[in-house]
């Protein structure tokens, strides 16, 4: 299998657990909607790693591997990616949460209206992450 073959998988399955986060929150499994937001966007930005940076980090909190990802890029896309974690900080900190709360924490649960901004927030983060992977594309494309 080649590594876009890869790229290609693991965008599939982000959008598998966009489509499970959905199902989820119409079944009122809020933990499970909030856990398959995470796990949509930390499986599409590691795609973007495996396809730019030519391998997957062993790391899951959201946030640095935007951090990690923009490392030795332009300043035009880490200006982009900056302003992104600074505008949604509070998302993608609570996201980093639920990938452990949503399965191992008894004190932490989601609320309907909650989940619901954050399958908001998740189509935000896609929209950005598309975006973002345009600019990745247009350097890789002229070096």
């Amino acid at each position: 299998m080649g590594s876009m073959d890869r790229v290609e998988m693991l965008r599939s399955r982000a959008n598998g657990f966009c489509q499970l986060a959905r199902k989820a929150f119409e079944l009122g499994l809020y933990d499970h909607a909030m856990f398959n937001v995470e796990q949509c966007l930390q499986l599409y930005i590691k795609s973007l790693f495996l396809e730019f940076k030519g391998f997957i980090p062993e790391i899951h909190e959201l946030r640095s591997l935007l951090s990690l990802l923009i490392r030795d890029t332009s300043r035009d896309i880490q200006d982009y990616v900056a302003g992104f974690v600074r505008r949604y900080r509070r998302y993608l900190s609570e996201l980093e949460i639920a990938y452990t709360a949503s399965r191992y924490m008894f004190k932490k649960s989601y609320e309907h209206s909650e989940v619901l901004e954050y399958l908001g927030f998740m189509d935000n983060a896609l929209e950005f992450l598309n975006k973002l992977e345009g600019m990745l594309r247009s350097v890789s494309t002229k070096e």
